[in-house]
């Protein structure tokens, strides 16, 4: 009996070294996959960071052919209240563009003084104002989606 017994677990044994094995090449087989995944996951990402801004650049485009056509009207001498009226045209077309993305601006003139938002390059002593108001802006800031991109840079009142 102890013969039979010895059968039966070494015939356990290779059961179980044969389910171990396929275990094994599934575990490898799944790990191999993964690699795959992560690599297709990636590549896919730097493909979608690479053409993230076409859809802007494509929508920026028609914007730059009406400035060169101002370029063009200026070399050609024509009226200035024409060339004038494109450039305001463009202009708002540029800000609206800007607008469908997102981004707002920061034109914080007579508002307290934000060191997240503002930039302060400058203090005047001044009684007329608060202490810490915004006096001056002197070049807006920007905000996409609500995240600054550019602080607006401006002059603060400090008491005299």
């Amino acid at each position: 009996m102890s013969e039979q017994k010895a059968k039966k677990k070494k015939s356990k044994v290779a059961e179980l070294e044969a389910q171990n094995k396929d275990y094994l090449d599934k575990l490898l087989r799944l790990k191999a996959e993964f690699d795959n995944y992560k690599k297709r996951i990636l590549k896919e990402q730097s493909l979608h960071a690479k053409y993230a801004s076409e859809n802007v650049v494509y929508q920026l485009l028609p914007i730059v052919d009406d400035l060169e056509r101002a370029l063009l009207a200026i070399e050609g001498e024509q009226e200035a209240s024409q060339i004038i009226e494109g450039v305001k045209l463009t202009h708002k077309d540029i800000k609206k563009l800007l607008e469908q993305h997102l981004v707002a601006e920061i034109n914080p003139a007579g508002e307290p003084f934000d060191p997240e938002e503002h930039e302060a390059v400058l203090t005047v002593e001044s009684a007329e104002h608060d202490e810490d108001c915004i006096v001056q802006v002197y070049q807006k800031g920007y905000k996409l989606d609500g995240k600054v991109v550019r602080p607006a840079k401006v002059s603060i009142c400090k008491k005299q």
